[in-house]
This record gives structure tokens, C-alpha cells and sequence, in this order.
């Protein structure tokens, strides 16, 4: 669903070739990781987290297709834990004075937690050299949803 048309919309606006996609979900309910460390559709067998309302058990149909051909690349990170989750909402919560739910935390995490800090260094510095900008210039773009 919604992946796919960051990626169409990306590739549309001319962004492609040099905007990282950064992905999170949480350990429980990481069928987007796993498909993506596996370069093929995986089902899970369950959800088990308290994210769940974003949660599928199989991503939409085009995604890793969309995934595989896009040259800018995808980071696809699937162990945010369900407290790292909550914590995000909180302090999102804090910052903005808007509350969201836990599978929105599951993104916010990367932001507000230093675990993944080198994901962003990693993901910022190929979209630089891309663009022939120094690494850090850019915005960074966190879809706000759930």
C-alpha cells in the first residue's frame, strides 16, 4: 500500500536516485524486513506486539518489486522492541504535544533513539555523494501516521 507509492511518488517527483527509504516496524510484526533480508515475499505467522494496528502479516503486493528496482535504497529495519516503540510516542508526545500510537512509534524510534543512529550516517551519506552535497544538508522526511 502506502510503500508503494512513496516509492512511485519518489520516482515521479525525480528524488529516486538519491532519497534513501528508511522503514521501521517492530520485532513482532516485521514482515517488510524479512522480506526484505530475504529478497522475496515472507509471511508471518503471527503479530506479536503492541503495534499492531499498522501490522501485516504479508506486505502489499509490488513492494519488494518496487524495493529491488529502486536506486536510491532501502533500509529496512525490523527489531525496534515494543518499549523503544512506546518511549518514542512519549517523547514525540512531549516534543510536539501530539500523541500517536505505537506503530507510529516503531519510525519515531530511529529519530529518537541512538541505536540507529549509523543507519541515518549510512543512508544520508550515499543520498550526499548522490547529490554532491555534503551529508547532513538535507531534510530528513518522517511520515507522522497512526
Amino acid at each position: 500500500g502506502m510503500l508503494c507509492g512513496i516509492y512511485d511518488g519518489l520516482v515521479e517527483c525525480g528524488w529516486g536516485d538519491y532519497t534513501s527509504v528508511v522503514t521501521a516496524e517492530t520485532a513482532g510484526a516485521a514482515s517488510f524486513a524479512k522480506s526484505v533480508h530475504s529478497g522475496e515475499h515472507v509471511t508471518l505467522e503471527k503479530i506479536e506486539t503492541i503495534a499492531s494496528t499498522l501490522a501485516a502479516p504479508k506486505v502489499a503486493d509490488g513492494v519488494i518489486e518496487r524495493m529491488k528496482s529502486y536506486k536510491a535504497g532501502t533500509y529496512a529495519v525490523g527489531d525496534v522492541s515494543d518499549p523503544e516503540a512506546v518511549q518514542a510516542c512519549v517523547s514525540f508526545s512531549r516534543d510536539h504535544r501530539f500523541l500517536v500510537e505505537p506503530s507510529c512509534g516503531a519510525a519515531l524510534s530511529l529519530l529518537y533513539n541512538d541505536r540507529h543512529k549509523s543507519l541515518f550516517d549510512a543512508s544520508c551519506r550515499s543520498s550526499s555523494e548522490e547529490r554532491g552535497t555534503q551529508r547532513g544538508e538535507g531534510p530528513i522526511v518522517m511520515i507522522v501516521c497512526g
